[in-house]
């Protein structure tokens, strides 16, 4: 990684992503595209990630490419290993907590720009790079989107005018819970890590039950109400403390964004990666002995899209990777080593 770092001569800090068509430039702030090989620090937490450009700006990515002898990603980014080199470039970008007086009934509303939790939000996308950030797409966010289900629950945690008259019963109840939780520890003073280990403890409380199925809360579900569907695993997690497995996959989301963490989910495989800090930590929704949800202590700058592939995926990456490498299965050794596991 040292000797690599001594042939690139620029460090992103600040661009753009360009799509023309089927290929992905980079903008940098002086008004040219990335040439070569560029550390760029898309999020703003202060860890670059290293990428290959062509003459024309053009990103090589699409699936995994080799060039000068280093591992690319289907994201475009330097791995070894299968793991994304990162270097500290600068000191993570961050949006200080409002000033405001500290109320229990409120308990967010001093983080609703520091965590993007506005749904009616002033700040652009280019003032909260962290939070409309797209890792895996390499994109910022044209919308930051609510399930309908959280906007209530979010805005009468953070003050933020609601979107309805009064909140239904399920959400009362759900606000109650996040009004408890977060009462009982200082998450304004916390870093990261000791933010999402908040979160595991909670996931531990929970057991997964495959028949814990949203339509089991009955006085609650109204089949007219399709959009408040998720309001009942959330119930089910929390509450009753036994979800199935998208449940709790589900709450989890909530809960990340209660505590501005961000996170990524692989439907595929039923399970998330939430990074605190510079880490990435992986999130298994299997049971245990006594059936609960499971978080592991697998954590670091793991290649989140490649690790969370299903078989079929991964099998589908490589099938493209020998087409682009003329058709060579002696390649599959080479290939399953440094990328695909």
């Amino acid at each position: 990684m040292a000797a690599l770092s001594m042939t690139i001569s620029y460090n992103a800090f600040a661009g753009s992503w360009i799509k023309e068509g089927g290929t992905k430039k980079y903008l940098q702030d002086d008004g040219t595209y990335a040439t070569g090989w560029t550390w760029i620090d898309n999020d703003l937490d202060g860890y670059a990630a290293c990428y290959y450009f062509d003459e024309n700006g053009i990103l090589f990515h699409d699936f995994q490419d080799k060039i000068d002898g280093k591992w690319l990603n289907e994201n475009g980014e330097w791995v070894i290993d299968g793991i994304t080199q990162r270097k500290k470039i600068s000191e993570p970008y961050s949006i200080p907590f409002g000033t405001e007086p500290y109320n229990p009934a409120q308990p967010l509303r001093n983080c609703i720009d520091a965590w993007d939790l506005r749904l009616n939000y002033s700040l652009s996308p280019e003032q909260l790079p962290r939070y409309r950030w797209n890792e895996g797409g390499k994109y910022y966010s044209s919308q930051h989107m609510f399930a309908p289900s959280t906007s209530t629950i979010i805005q009468m945690l953070t003050g933020e005018e609601p979107l309805q008259a009064a909140p239904d019963p399920v959400d009362k109840i759900m606000y109650e819970w996040f009004v408890d939780w977060l009462n009982s520890f200082d998450f304004m003073n916390m870093s990261e890590e000791e933010r999402y280990n908040e979160i595991v403890k909670v996931l531990h409380t929970i057991t997964i039950d495959p028949n814990a199925k949203p339509a089991e809360t009955g006085e609650y579900w109204d089949p007219l109400e399709p959009a408040k569907l998720e309001d009942f695993y959330y119930y089910h997690a929390l509450i009753n403390k036994h979800s199935d497995v998208m449940g709790v996959m589900m709450t989890t989301e909530l809960l990340c964004r209660v505590m501005g963490l961000i996170w990524e989910d692989d439907v595929l495989d039923y399970d998330t990666w939430i990074r605190a800090g510079s880490k990435w930590h992986y999130i298994y929704y299997g049971n245990d002995d006594s059936q609960k949800a499971v978080a592991s202590s697998e954590a670091g700058v793991y290649t989140r899209r490649a690790a969370g592939k299903s078989f079929e995926s991964r099998y589908y990456l490589f099938k493209k990777f020998i087409e682009r490498h003329g058709g060579s299965y002696d390649l599959e050794d080479e290939y399953f080593a440094n990328i695909a596991w």
